[in-house]
């Protein structure tokens, strides 16, 4: 496909800071943008090698086998006394030796991360920084024992934002090293060099041999300050200006080195990892994380099926810091809250009944939920094995009535009761309503259905127009799906009994009906996935409780009658000059997976029942030769623009004219 299509794509415009998440349901922002793209494209022939290459290109990785994350309940740290350790999000014990189609002339290895406690278990070792916030997040391990006459005292992972993944080595290490191939005009790189000495005037400059290693600290480089040259120069490089003249897209290389569970984590989330600290521990040196000078005692004990935000795990700390006042005489914010989480020594939270109650309780209401909104979170879950002993597990918590919250347990119920959890779509829903509520006489361009796709953004800008509290549920779906050739042949049944509507969404209706009695549960078309029934599909969060599989919520867990519409099906893509407003299979068949946008009601009805009427012609055509003869191709697609007052122009009257006269 060619560069101005993939690279006009919503998700590509966003990644690359082309249109704002919050624009990305607007026709005109979306235009803007494809314009603005379009222009770097044309004017800047170096951006245009980088995003062809980069568009058409993968990641290759080499990934270290850390083992599984375990997973613990709330209840197995009351008692305990929780302290917040703040850290980036990489993706601990990768190496990429390639970027976004780029191959890396040396293996960017990722050493920090929230697994990194899990790496380093062998060596007894929970956290790393540099050595002064080494010592001092040990002296808050020192303290909370103290204060709380109590040793068991546990560092609790506590998710940076997302400028702290420039501090950290990888991102920074994958761009110069693109850089250093990509030919970046001189005036832009004399200008981003000179940028950066405003505050390292010891820069030795982009195109010298020395930059990796003087961003990395290393080769005679000093480690010691390392950290703020990579924050200035990632954060410069990712900058619209230097992003049009060629440089590496700083947030696609980011999509490659994050955590796939935390990609989409708000800061301050907490729990992913967790490690049982050492109470008057001493820090180490410690030279394996390029990153960081110095180790912390500790010992890796798990990490909650789900993160929480932090006020959740913090309650106490949170409420005695809103009591603060600020320099400008307010209290503080929870931004400035999450500051103190990551620079105050003296703060934990101790593991008490009311603190479990109060998680216990939020997780309940909200299991699901939390990682809903970070896409690729289910691609770890999904490698999860589910061993005997998990399942035998599942059979023991069901009679007691307790289920077994753990990945393995979930899945294993989830695989008992038909879902395929290795075939993973994304569901936009409001936060507040997860529910899989089947729509009645709706205008979806697949008819009643519940709507997912395989592509995680795919929907996200009509659940921001649409939805309060948008997020993205993974899901998975049980029985039998139809593909686009089950469709056809469905459509085909119809028109041969005569049961084919003449409405164009009672037609996909009668056709999802038709492969419903044959046995399907959805059907996978053009990108999306339309499931027929509302407890066929389900979060891959979600509890799988057996005795809840007929609820239509997607959590099953308190099902409940809400209004959920599905998001997919409704959103306002901008069509190309290729799209078709009638989207019956017949026609479905010449569309791209690609090119699918919502069911718009046409501004000429009475044109746009032409148009499907030519078509049906058309599809007649090419099994009679009479019709062949008559006329042989009606312009239904020009009709169909018409009809929905899309844009068209002379190339649609020239295939239309084309048609009629049998050359095409």
């Amino acid at each position: 496909m060619g560069l101005a299509k993939l690279g006009t794509e919503v998700y590509n415009l966003l990644r690359l800071g082309f249109l704002k998440a919050e624009s990305a349901g607007s026709d005109r922002a979306i235009k803007a943008a494809t314009t603005k793209y379009n222009k770097a494209v044309a004017t800047n022939p170096e951006f245009a090698r980088v995003e062809s290459i980069r568009l058409n290109g993968g990641t290759d990785r080499n990934i270290q086998d850390l083992g599984e994350r375990t997973i613990i309940t709330p209840d197995s740290l009351l008692g305990n006394v929780l302290v917040p350790v703040a850290g980036d999000r990489t993706v601990t014990g990768h190496a990429l030796n390639k970027s976004q189609g780029f191959g890396l002339l040396d293996d960017v290895n990722i050493k920090g991360g929230p697994r990194f406690p899990i790496e380093h278990q062998d060596k007894g070792l929970g956290w790393a920084s540099m050595e002064g916030a080494a010592k001092q997040k040990q002296k808050n391990f020192d303290l909370a024992a103290r204060e709380t006459d109590n040793p068991n005292v546990v560092g609790v992972y506590n998710a940076m934002g997302d400028e702290a993944n420039n501090f950290a080595t990888p991102i920074a290490d994958v761009i110069i090293q693109q850089l250093s191939g990509n030919k970046i005009p001189k005036a832009v790189v004399s200008e981003f060099d000179d940028v950066i000495r405003q505050a390292n005037p010891n820069w030795v400059g982009i195109n010298h041999p020395e930059a990796r290693a003087q961003l990395m600290g290393i080769d005679g480089y000093p480690q010691k300050g390392a950290g703020a040259l990579r924050s200035r120069f990632t954060k410069l490089a990712g900058m619209a200006k230097y992003r049009d003249k060629g440089f590496p897209s700083r947030e696609r290389i980011r999509d490659d080195v994050v955590e796939p569970a935390l990609l989409n984590a708000r800061r301050g989330d907490s729990g992913f990892t967790m490690f049982d600290a050492v109470p008057d521990g001493k820090v180490t040196p410690f030279a394996e994380n390029p990153s960081y000078d110095t180790g912390i005692l500790g010992q890796f004990r798990g990490g909650l099926t789900e993160s929480v935000p932090a006020e959740v795990m913090f309650p106490d700390v949170f409420s005695e810091l809103s009591k603060k006042i600020n320099k400008a005489g307010n209290t503080l914010s929870r931004g400035e809250i999450l500051g103190s989480l990551v620079m105050d020594p003296k703060l934990y939270q101790r593991a008490d009944q009311k603190w479990l109650d109060n998680i216990a309780g939020y997780l309940e209401k909200n299991q699901g939920k939390l990682g809903a909104s970070l896409p690729a979170v289910a691609v770890s879950m999904l490698g999860a094995g589910v061993s005997d002993d998990a399942e035998a597990g599942v059979v023991s918590s069901v009679a007691k009535g307790i289920l077994d919250m753990s990945t393995p347990a979930r899945m294993a119920r989830a695989k008992d009761q038909g879902y395929n959890v290795d075939d993973v779509t994304y569901r936009w829903l409001s936060e507040d309503y997860p529910d899989n509520k089947l729509p009645t006489n709706s205008r979806y361009k697949f008819g009643d259905a519940i709507y997912s796709s395989p592509e995680p953004s795919y929907g996200q800008a009509y659940a921001n127009e649409m939805s309060s509290n948008p997020v993205a549920y993974p899901m998975v779906a049980r029985g039998k799906i139809a593909n686009k050739d089950d469709a056809i042949r469905a459509e085909k049944i119809l028109i041969e009994e005569g049961r084919k509507p003449k409405d164009y969404t009672q037609t996909m209706n009668a056709i999802n009906q038709q492969l419903k009695t044959e046995g399907f549960t959805g059907l996978d078309y053009a990108g999306e996935r339309m499931m027929f029934d509302e407890d066929t599909s389900r979060s891959i969060f979600a509890a799988f409780d057996p005795t809840k599989a007929s609820s239509s919520n997607i959590l099953a867990s308190n099902p409940a009658a809400l209004a959920g519409a599905g998001i997919l099906g409704l959103g306002a893509a901008a069509q190309s000059n290729d799209t078709y407003a009638d989207y019956s299979p017949s026609n479905l068949a010449k569309l791209r997976n690609d090119d699918v946008g919502r069911y718009q009601a046409p501004s000429n009805e009475f044109l746009a029942k032409a148009a499907m009427s030519a078509n049906s012609l058309n599809d007649k055509g090419v099994d009679d030769p009479l019709m062949q003869f008559i006329a042989p191709r009606m312009p239904s697609e020009l009709m169909n623009k018409i009809a929905y007052n899309d844009e068209r122009g002379l190339i649609d009257r020239i295939k239309a004219a084309a048609g009629l006269l049998g050359l095409y």
